[in-house]
């Protein structure tokens, strides 16, 4: 038990693999963790030093298991809630406690409690018989989803009814059968079939004294109703459903007096009035969140450690900009140590996390976490897919991301064919014809393989859309715009003062003047509003300029574009030294020499 030396002990109620992954933060924390096994082969047993196997269904061993610990929390939801309520009100420290958790346990409970603070519902009601379903289905339409309100979990417990001579028979049927004849005078749960364009998930956590924090949403990849794949944050998430999605998580984190992390899984439905609807409840870390392990500068495990102890809770911030998890699931290599040096060896950068289960075909055996740029998702799906392939398959076979269709970063004008990446520069001008020039900054971003989106976006002739391009560039992925303008070119400093972004300017020589107008008009900017500007016509400089402000970063693409650059300079340097050569062999024959 707590003590000065040894510090709280936590009690963990289930021994797979969220209990294992809790282990290595609880040693972080110099805490003592024990796990409440299923039997002395589940996956958390070789992580910890304690774990006695017993019942998690039977009262008295959860008692003997919860007087040796100073807090008791979950791996899973399964454990009886009036079990739970004996505990407390003997003074366990159930956290979170059966108040809570039965929200994350019953979703007939959830529903209700979703209903009652106004967050977005799919339509849904309460039905005992195939006859309560067909009236609800001809009510909202088919089809419609039948899910059991306790026990159904990784798409277990949950069946879609296409029309209503299906509510009759079949699994539906026994279903049915099987609520009326259980002891609870609940019935079944049916929902509408949401119309969704994808599945996100919102992650907290709060701790017993109120402190709450969210890490951003992310999307949620399904397949036959397993999580697949995670992308964090959700790209091209309209950031007001965002931040709407996390506010919701957090009110009911609060409401329910959530202890410890909890996923709000999430469909994503646009042109409703919210942008999305609520989904289910977990109330304990969630594979949803495992890209926090590498992804954040606090990971869900450490984070419900802590929330679960009352302590402070850490920070949310990721430490890259985007952030892949793909799980590996039993395929047909039976040893995945002997994998291990083809996936490391073949993607270095994969971080690689095992369950420590015996492998069996569809059963989640482990996940692979990726971090990086925005501009390298493409890159980072693939990255996490070849190594978790590998450590399933045990050879390569070449295999690809999930394909989704998750809308993605959303792009405002054109970017290259052969372009894969998104966007990270902006390339604007006032008028099609300034392209002549500013095409050379479009040529020196391709040669650095740095993605551009390109467009005409007239200050003067366009000024509503030119002011939504720069509020918005940043929340699209940009870094850096570029725009280009002749004349009065006010472009660049209109773009300046509505972005975070850095902007170059580009001063495009007209008929009259010589761009000297356009010049002066750029460089003239107001103390607050920054443009850096480079010489007239100059484009290909400004370019190389947007190239170096995102090669200053840390991560590994900014040092792959450092690389890059120096070997545009290193070019510049023989040409240079050529020219020199040349110039030297020329005086050597004299002024004279025509050759």
């Amino acid at each position: 038990m707590n003590s000065p030396e040894t510090g709280p002990v936590i009690g963990v109620v289930g021994g797979g693999q969220l209990a294992r992954m809790m282990a290595p933060a609880a040693t972080a924390l110099g805490v003592e963790l024990r796990v409440l096994a299923e039997s002395p082969e589940v996956s958390a047993v070789a992580a910890v030093r304690t774990a006695p196997a017993g019942d998690y269904t039977d009262l008295d061993t959860l008692r003997r298991f919860a007087a040796e610990v100073d807090v008791l929390t979950f791996d899973h939801e399964h454990v009886p809630t009036e079990h739970l309520k004996a505990l407390e009100a003997q003074g366990v420290a159930v956290r979170p406690g059966p108040a809570a958790l039965v929200h994350a346990q019953d979703k007939l409970v959830m529903r209700r409690a979703v209903a009652d603070l106004g967050l977005p519902n799919p339509e849904w009601a309460e039905v005992h018989t195939a006859e309560d379903l067909v009236a609800f289905g001809d009510r909202v339409g088919w089809p419609v989803i039948l899910k059991t309100p306790r026990g159904g979990y990784d798409g277990k417990g949950v069946l879609r009814v296409e029309r209503a001579e299906q509510a009759t028979s079949g699994t539906a049927a026994e279903w049915f059968e099987r609520s009326a004849a259980a002891d609870s005078e609940e019935g079944l749960l049916a929902e509408e079939a949401v119309a969704f364009s994808r599945e996100l998930s919102a992650m907290v956590a709060r701790r017993p004294s109120g402190e709450t924090v969210a890490w951003p949403v992310v999307e949620s990849i399904q397949v036959a109703g397993v999580c697949d794949e995670v992308i964090a944050p959700a790209p091209g998430l309209d950031p007001e459903v965002a931040r709407a999605a996390q506010a919701a998580a957090v009110k009911l984190a609060h409401d329910l007096a959530v202890t410890g992390v909890m996923a709000v899984e999430l469909f994503e439905t646009p042109g409703t009035e919210t942008g999305f609807a609520v989904n289910e409840l977990a109330m304990r870390p969630h594979n949803s969140g495992h890209w926090s392990m590498d992804g954040s500068v606090t990971g869900q495990f450490e984070q419900h450690l802590r929330a679960v102890l009352d302590w402070p809770l850490g920070a949310t911030d990721v430490v890259a900009e985007a952030a892949v998890m793909k799980n590996f699931l039993g395929g047909d290599n039976q040893d995945l140590f002997a994998a291990y040096p083809a996936a490391m060896s073949a993607e270095p950068r994969a971080k690689i996390h095992n369950y420590g289960k015996s492998v069996r075909p569809g059963r989640k055996i482990g996940h692979v976490n990726v971090v990086g740029d925005a501009h390298e998702l493409t890159a980072l799906r693939e990255i996490a897919t070849h190594a978790a392939s590998i450590l399933r398959d045990g050879e390569d076979r070449h295999a690809r991301p999930t394909a989704v269709d998750s809308g993605g970063t959303t792009t405002w004008g054109a970017v290259p064919a052969a372009q894969t990446g998104v966007p990270l520069v902006g390339l604007v001008m006032g008028s099609d014809s300034d392209w002549a020039t500013m095409r050379a900054a479009a040529q020196a971003l391709e040669e650095l393989g740095v993605p551009y989106e390109a467009d005409v976006v007239s200050a003067h002739r366009m000024p509503s859309e030119m002011l939504e391009y720069g509020r918005t560039a940043h929340e699209r992925g940009l870094r850096v715009i570029i725009a280009g303008a002749g004349g009065a070119a006010h472009l660049p400093g209109m773009l300046a003062s509505v972005t975070p972004l850095p902007v170059i300017g580009v001063p495009v020589a007209l008929k009259t003047l010589d761009g000297m107008d356009s010049l002066l008009s750029i460089v003239q900017m107001p103390a607050g509003v920054p443009v850096a500007t480079v010489s007239i016509n100059g484009a290909r400089n400004a370019g190389l300029l947007a190239a170096r402000v995102l090669g200053s970063a840390s991560s590994t693409s900014a040092q792959q574009l450092r690389d890059r650059l120096q070997h545009v300079a290193a070019e510049l340097s023989e040409a240079a030294h050529r020219k020199g050569s040349a110039l030297r062999e020329a005086v050597a024959r004299g002024a004279s020499s025509k050759d």
